[in-house]
């Protein structure tokens, strides 16, 4: 599925073609809602992941969300975030 929706993105890139879509609000907040849930269902997966350190687990945090396509902001890495105990603390 990720293939071909790679494949249809790049055609819509390149070729101009327009594109309308018809969606209702409530539609829109439902998909809205399952993301935000799966979200943060995968951030706790992450966050139990014994295996996994803590520059490791912000990390995996990280990417999730550009996996959303946001570039969550500039404070990477632990060198500017420092997890004690589960809390963020600056």
């Amino acid at each position: 599925m990720e293939l071909a929706a790679q494949i249809l993105t790049q055609i819509l890139e390149n070729e101009k073609i327009n594109v309308s879509v018809s969606i209702s609000k409530k539609d829109i907040a439902k998909i809205f809602n399952d993301v935000c849930y799966d979200t943060l269902r995968k951030i706790r997966e992450i966050v139990c992941n014994d295996s996994l350190s803590d520059s490791e687990c912000i990390e995996e945090i990280i990417s999730l969300f550009y996996l959303l396509g946001s570039d969550a902001g500039n404070r990477h890495g632990t060198d500017n975030l420092h997890i004690v105990l589960g809390n963020v603390v600056d």
